[in-house]
């Protein structure tokens, strides 16, 4: 197998740390391009995005939950079991979105000084405020 040079190497590991800014934001256009659709009594509703049904999920969910339209107590325990993973989805969108950012900036800062630099130190600092351990970074 063939070695890589140094300037191969620092950029390879460029690339691995902003892969997951990079697939957020491939994520992230996905998401928001509506591709979903659903049926109901053999017709065809709307094409909905991810944040599109979440959005509604969210807001039938509510309405049940908010004595505006009775249901069944299975119905109201289903509703406050989908607005909590409608707020969990946010939440995770949120700190992916934070992670993700945090640690494109830092790495990109990082990689730009010497190893021993003190502004390469600070942004090492920084990641690992953010992203604690490489679990929580896969994560």
């Amino acid at each position: 197998m063939m070695a890589l040079s140094s300037s191969a190497k620092r950029t390879l590991i460029r690339l691995a740390y902003l892969m997951p800014l990079f697939s957020g934001l491939i994520l992230l256009i996905y998401a928001c391009i509506p591709h979903l659709y659903f049926v109901h009594n053999n017709t065809a509703m709307d094409t909905l995005s991810v944040f599109g049904l979440v959005n509604n999920t969210f807001q039938q969910c509510s309405t049940i939950t908010g004595g505006t339209q009775s249901g069944s107590p299975a119905a109201t325990v289903f509703a406050y079991t989908m607005i909590f993973f409608a707020v969990l989805f946010w939440i995770a969108l949120l700190v992916y979105a934070v992670m993700a950012i945090t640690s494109a900036i830092t790495s990109v800062t990082a990689f730009s000084y010497p190893p021993t630099s003190r502004e390469a130190n600070r942004a090492k600092r920084w990641m690992q405020f953010f992203c604690i351990g490489r679990a929580v970074y896969v994560i």
